[in-house]
């Protein structure tokens, strides 16, 4: 990858899997507290879990998004011929083609 560190990807896959768990995390503790004094919590824990879903789902499409520029890059990397070098030109083949004297 150019101009772009080879951790980049993994890192924001951490990311969004960290922030995930925090908004599950804060889902189920607004969730387990509300009750009918406090029902509000209990909307604010499903809107938190929504957020940590959308996270995780974001995460899995990270994924699927690395794994299919591998494999497209696996495929480029596996066209044509290998590259062959050619023997470096003697003194005497350049004397055949006249460019030494």
């Amino acid at each position: 990858m150019s101009e772009q560190s080879q951790w980049a990807p993994s890192l924001r896959i951490a990311v969004h899997l960290l922030l995930a768990g925090v908004a599950f995390g804060v889902g189920w503790w607004l969730w387990s507290i509300s009750d009918r004094e406090w029902w509000m919590f209990g909307i604010y824990g499903a809107i938190f879990a929504l957020g940590g879903a959308i996270r995780l789902g974001q995460a899995f499409l990270e994924v699927i998004n690395i794994l299919i520029r591998r494999r497209r890059m696996a495929k480029y990397g596996s066209q044509g011929a290998a590259p062959k070098a050619d023997r470096m030109a003697g003194e005497d083949d350049l004397r055949d083609r006249g460019l030494l004297k």
